[in-house]
């Protein structure tokens, strides 16, 4: 059987107590980095009408939980605000394939063989193709000009930070201010007082 991850965030302190029942009850104290991510994943865990399985593993180095966490609420929002509260329509994997082409880093150019697009489309996370710029070479074959982005899990702090401040820009472009927004308002403070302790320009 197949099972859904809701969520993943790291802790250190823990306590466990049972009561005169026998019945235990485990809390973990959530580590800063992780905030983001247990957000998301409450809300998550609300929607849910079955039991929930943990499984916990030893600590590794990942990437930054918060940013890749912070970055998938604000896009769930893009999308839910694009879709005027309509269910179907634009996913926020839809606003995320948008914001790497227009925020992202690693973009790399290329001139490929229209046979190769296909393939090349497998490889990278999104491929944004410029069809104005198109060719026939000397062999008869039609020749595309592409941009190839890769995907935020290869991207590291810095790179995050930039592509969250375009998300950032986008919402607020979308008029979704984020002084008047309560649930963007309370990521955006958090976000500012992260980049600040660590140093982000």
């Amino acid at each position: 059987m197949v099972t859904k991850m809701i969520g993943r965030f790291n802790f250190k302190d823990f306590k466990m107590v049972t009561d005169d029942g026998g019945n235990i009850e485990f809390t973990a104290a959530v580590s800063p980095e992780s905030k983001y991510a247990v957000r998301q994943m409450v809300k998550a865990m609300r929607q849910e009408t079955k039991g929930f399985t943990i499984t916990i593993d030893i600590k590794k180095n990942h990437r930054s939980l918060d940013q890749n966490a912070l970055m998938w609420a604000l896009l769930e929002i893009m999308a839910q605000s694009m879709n005027g509260g309509r269910t179907g329509g634009i996913e926020s994997w839809d606003c995320y394939l948008a914001m790497i082409e227009k925020y992202g880093s690693g973009a790399v150019p290329m001139q490929i063989e229209k046979s190769a697009f296909e393939a090349l489309k497998k490889m990278y996370r999104a491929v944004k193709h410029y069809e104005e710029l198109d060719f026939v070479n000397d062999k008869g074959n039609t020749i595309y000009t592409v941009k190839a982005f890769v995907g935020s899990s290869q991207y590291d702090t810095q790179q995050m930070k930039n592509l969250i401040d375009g998300i950032f820009d986008e919402l607020a472009t979308m008029q979704i201010d984020v002084g008047t927004s309560r649930e963007i308002s309370a990521f955006y403070d958090d976000w500012r007082n992260y980049k600040e302790s660590k140093k982000l320009c």
